[in-house]
């Protein structure tokens, strides 16, 4: 289970649902491979900010984006994009609010 959640955040898709279905005594996962930097979105920040965009990690990409396509982000909305502790979540925070982002 962890490498496909790990799979999944690195390819930047949709995370992985897994609930149980107590009528039927069934697990399911649902692995969506809708992406949360939509194509057209990430052209236009590599034409913003070019190979510096590329050099993020993820989880960053992740941030810029929402913040592009939202118009804002703050910590709490970066909470909401991972799973991450929001201790681990303060540093790119941090790093990206002091960039030229």
């Amino acid at each position: 289970m962890p490498k496909i959640f790990s799979g999944w955040r690195s390819a930047n898709w949709r995370p992985p649902k897994l609930w149980e279905k107590d009528s039927l005594q069934q697990t399911l996962l649902e692995l969506s491979l809708a992406s949360l930097i939509p194509d057209e979105t990430r052209v236009q920040l590599l034409g913003m900010f070019g190979e510096e965009f590329n050099r993020l990690d993820d989880f960053e990409q992740l941030i810029v984006t929402t913040a592009a396509i939202e118009g804002w982000v703050n910590h709490e909305r970066a909470c909401q994009l991972t799973t991450q502790h929001s201790r681990e979540v303060t540093q790119p925070c941090r790093a990206l609010s002091t960039e030229a982002f």
